[in-house]
């Protein structure tokens, strides 16, 4: 039940005085977080080879410069913002509400994505079209999911389904490959729907890899405990760059 006290303060005025600090901070020392949230951040990690690419085998992303602009933030803005929608009394412009405006997409409206849902539904699956990325970030929030553990789910699976650990049988016949984004919504709606092999993605990357068994416990992404990772790494060279905290293939 909603409270209708208000909260006491001692003293208002400098609260508001600190409050308003803390914004100039922003402000001045972090320009881009000020304007755009974390949106700025996939461009930003691409270039310094800090984004999870495929399932983490690496973390360089093979990408042309005409669609990695397309993930700039100032760009996504430009392009499909249709009006603010930062939370509320926020001063920092963190997060609007979007139109896809071209490809097969168009028209669909979501809330901007923020850093890690762009790269969980672009480098981390191998998908470069950021209006698939958008697409798929709305499916996400619209079924309820978790973002990165859904993230790594899907890359896990893909993986296996690559490496011929999972047939097209056991994946409801979908084409699970990288970059497949059409085969990653329908894979989300299993996983929502504890359907078919969303069954058994829909225990996490941990989980699902020991039920599938033999070789798939190699390739997923999880702490020892079965959380997946944050949307960054910080080597070149994929899962080398993981903490022993982490249950992963050994390379």
């Amino acid at each position: 039940m909603k409270g209708r006290k208000e909260i006491p303060i001692k003293d208002p005025d400098k609260v508001r005085k600190i409050a308003k600090k803390l914004i100039e901070n922003v402000n001045e020392q972090y320009r881009n977080l000020y304007d755009y949230g974390t949106l700025f951040g996939i461009h930003s990690n691409a270039v310094t080879n800090m984004l999870p690419v495929k399932n983490y085998t690496t973390s360089t992303w093979k990408i042309s410069k005409d669609k990695m602009k397309k993930y700039e933030a100032q760009y996504i803005r430009e392009k499909y913002s249709m009006k603010r929608n930062s939370c509320w009394a926020c001063q920092i412009h963190h997060c609007d509400i979007m139109k896809i405006t071209e490809g097969p997409y168009a028209s669909e409206v979501l809330e901007e994505p923020e850093y890690e849902q762009l790269t969980a539904w672009s480098s981390a699956i191998g998908v470069d079209d950021v209006t698939a990325s958008m697409m798929l970030s709305k499916e996400v929030d619209m079924l309820g999911l978790e973002t990165n553990e859904a993230g790594w789910v899907v890359g896990f699976a893909i993986e296996c389904y690559e490496k011929g650990i999972l047939t097209k049988k056991q994946v409801n016949q979908l084409e699970l490959k990288w970059g497949n984004a059409e085969a990653v919504r329908l894979l989300l709606r299993l996983i929502a729907r504890k359907q078919g092999i969303g069954k058994i993605l829909s225990e996490g990357a941990m989980r699902a890899a020991r039920k599938i068994g033999g070789e798939a416990v190699n390739f997923a992404i999880h702490t020892m405990k079965g959380n997946t990772p944050r949307g960054m790494t910080t080597e070149t060279d994929g899962r080398k760059c993981l903490t022993p905290l982490f249950q992963t293939r050994a390379l």
